[in-house]
C-alpha cells in the first residue's frame, strides 16, 4: 500500500464511521511512521497532516509487542474466512460494495464473545459512536510530497515536472534558495556537509 492509498483509506474510514477516533495505533510501516521511537516517533508527513486535520493523535504500536493491538489482530482470521473465502470480486468498487454489505449484515450482526454476546454493530451505535470526535466541515485534501531538485541547467524539477528556469542574464543571487548543487531544495547544511558557498 503506497502513501496515497494509506492516507486515503483513513479519511474514507472516518467518513464511513461518521467520526474520528481520539487516537490511532498503526503498525510501524513506512507509510505511517518514518522513524519508530517509543517516546518521540517521526510520523510520515502526509499521515501527520491527516492527523492534524482531523485532530487525532498518532501513537504507533511498539515494535514486536502484539499485545499493543490485540483487538485488531484477533479478528483477521475471521475476516479471511468469513468475507474472502469463496468470494470473487471483479473490481475495487465491487469489492468495496460487498465489504459494506458484509460488515452491516454479517459481521456487525454476529454474536461476539468478547462483547458479552452483544452484536458489534449495536455496541458501536450505543457506545463507541458517541466517543468519536466530530468530522471537520470540509473534506481532507490529500497532498503528494516530493523533493525538488535543481539541475545543472538551473531548471527546477519536482517529480516529473519542470517548474521553470532562473533568468541567465540576472546577476548571481546569494540567497540559499538560488544556490544549487543538484541535491534538493531547501537543504540545511551542518558539520562536514557545510563546505562550499
Amino acid at each position: 500500500m503506497d502513501q496515497h492509498a494509506w492516507t486515503l483509506v483513513h479519511a474514507e474510514a472516518f467518513r464511513y464511521f461518521g467520526g474520528v477516533p481520539r487516537r490511532l495505533v498503526p503498525d510501524n510501516l513506512k507509510t505511517g511512521v518514518d522513524k519508530p521511537d517509543l517516546y518521540d516517533p517521526k510520523i510520515n508527513r502526509s499521515y501527520a497532516e491527516l492527523a492534524s486535520y482531523y485532530g487525532t493523535l498518532v501513537n504507533p504500536a511498539r515494535a514486536s509487542k502484539p499485545k499493543d493491538k490485540p483487538r485488531v489482530e484477533r479478528p483477521m482470521p475471521y475476516v479471511l474466512d468469513s468475507f474472502w473465502s469463496g468470494r470473487t470480486c471483479t473490481s475495487l468498487e465491487h469489492m468495496q460494495a460487498e465489504a459494506l454489505l458484509w460488515a452491516m449484515n454479517v459481521s456487525g450482526q454476529r454474536q461476539c464473545r468478547p462483547l458479552g454476546g452483544a452484536k458489534p454493530l449495536s455496541v458501536f451505535e450505543a457506545v463507541e459512536a458517541q466517543a468519536l470526535l466530530p468530522m471537520p466541515e470540509g473534506p481532507f485534501v490529500l497532498a503528494r510530497w516530493s523533493k525538488a531538485t535543481v539541475g545543472p541547467d538551473i531548471h527546477i524539477k519536482v517529480g516529473r515536472t519542470l517548474l521553470g528556469t532562473l533568468e541567465a542574464d540576472r546577476p548571481p543571487c546569494r540567497c540559499p534558495l538560488h544556490r544549487h548543487d543538484g541535491a534538493g531544495l531547501p537543504r540545511r547544511r551542518t558539520g562536514k556537509d557545510a563546505r562550499g558557498p
